[in-house]
């Protein structure tokens, strides 16, 4: 009785090992069941210019949007107060940042536009500076959103066929979880393909699993030797 009971915390600690290498391949798991052999490459991408880019001969810096007496809304010169044919997110004075269509403020306009620092969710026109979650376009393209800032994920896919339409997904929604599966899927087999073809170089990554690894084995030898030599100890004090 004394051995098995010395012996127990040592099975104990050879499952713990065990579960927590299962645990850590279930995602991976996960993934591969949900969008099985899945061959296709993801890229992501943002998009930045200069603010002295020239619209027409206003700098971006200087563009304002303002009231015209009929009513509609213009991307102007601030210092002229001329219209400008810009196209893409610029700012009012007292009300955020809006999608201009060759000057004019385009309230019906929802998906993602770009401005000098990026690219930028946009909701009836407005720059929705609050929304979390990915907007999808023409079943191809997914743009992850955070706090309105998009990222562009571009693949070869028809979304379609994966269940995924074309629309506005909030975070914490079935779809953009769906969508958060899939992309987090596509990430990760991008990158061990580009470490197949040398693109991207993981021996950093590599060694320090490995050394994680080792840590774990002498960790656990250790625990087997000193465990059986106190064994060995008790056995001798009952003779």
């Amino acid at each position: 009785m004394t051995r098995k009971a010395h012996r127990l915390p040592a099975v104990l600690l050879a499952a713990f090992l065990v579960l927590l290498f299962v645990a850590g391949s279930l995602p991976a798991l996960q993934s591969a069941a949900l969008f099985g052999n899945v061959k296709t490459t993801t890229t992501t991408t943002t998009t930045t210019r200069s603010t002295t880019t020239k619209i027409g001969k206003t700098k971006y810096n200087d563009l304002i949007i303002l009231e015209q007496k009929d009513g509609s809304f213009w991307a102007c010169n601030k210092k002229t107060k001329e219209k400008t044919d810009y196209t893409g997110v610029a700012p009012t004075l007292t009300n955020g940042y809006w999608f201009c269509r060759k000057g004019k403020v385009d309230t019906k306009f929802t998906g993602v536009a770009e401005n000098p620092f990026g690219l930028w969710f946009c909701r009836k026109g407005k720059a929705d500076l609050d929304f979390d979650g990915y907007f999808v376009r023409n079943s191809m393209q997914i743009y992850r959103i955070n706090d309105g800032a998009a990222s562009l994920y571009t693949t070869d896919l028809e979304l379609k066929e994966l269940g995924i339409e074309s629309g506005v997904y909030k975070d914490g929604s079935k779809e953009a979880n769906r969508i958060m599966d899939l992309t987090e899927h596509l990430f990760q087999e991008n990158i061990s393909n580009a470490a197949e073809m040398g693109i991207v170089r993981t021996r950093g990554l590599n060694t320090f699993k490995r050394a994680l690894l080792a840590l774990a084995a002498i960790a656990f030898l250790a625990f087997i030797f000193l465990n059986r030599r106190k064994e060995r100890k008790d056995d001798d004090f009952e003779l």
